[in-house]
Order: C-alpha cells, then sequence, then structure tokens
C-alpha cells in the first residue's frame, strides 16, 4: 500500500515521533502565535495579489513562503507579513 503511514499490525503511525533539530524546535516555538493560512483564500486576501500571480511567482521561487501540505498550499501569516515588509523596503531603496 504506497503512501500508507501505518506500520503493520501496530496500528501506529510510523511518523509518530519526530526527532527535530534545535534550529527546527527554534522555529516552530516561534510559530506558537503564528497564523497559518490557506492558498489562495487568505493569502490572496492579505496581499491583494491575484492567485495567478502567486502561483507564477512560486514557479520562479519568488514566493518562498508557499508550502504544500498534502494537496493544499499554504504560509504562515508572519512569513507573508515579512515578504511585504520587504516588498516596501526595496520599493523605498529605489525610490
Amino acid at each position: 500500500m504506497h503512501g500508507s503511514t501505518t506500520t503493520r499490525g501496530s496500528g501506529k503511525s510510523s511518523r509518530s515521533k519526530v526527532n527535530a533539530s534545535p534550529q527546527v524546535a527554534d522555529l516552530i516555538a516561534d510559530r506558537s502565535n503564528d497564523r497559518l493560512l490557506t492558498f489562495p483564500d487568505e493569502v490572496v486576501e492579505l496581499t491583494r495579489i491575484e492567485e495567478a500571480t502567486w502561483r507564477w511567482k512560486r514557479h520562479r521561487g519568488e514566493a518562498p513562503f508557499l508550502f504544500r501540505m498534502g494537496r493544499r498550499l499554504y504560509a504562515w501569516r508572519s512569513d507573508v507579513v515579512a515578504w511585504i515588509e520587504a516588498q516596501r523596503l526595496a520599493d523605498q531603496a529605489d525610490a
């Protein structure tokens, strides 16, 4: 059976215990007050940038905050806000 996470006979998930590195553990702790946004609905609403543009940007590697879980795309709100702030700072530097 492809894609199954259960171990035969035990009924327990083979991914039930994750050994995270200290860096990953710090990221998880930092995300405790963050919010996971769905794509396209919440990301498009927050940024006011169309879904097709985000898909193009992701394809080109210009939207690193979008990530896949299962069949859906998500983004951490703090990452999207940081991207918006970077765009603002870049625009001010060009002016």
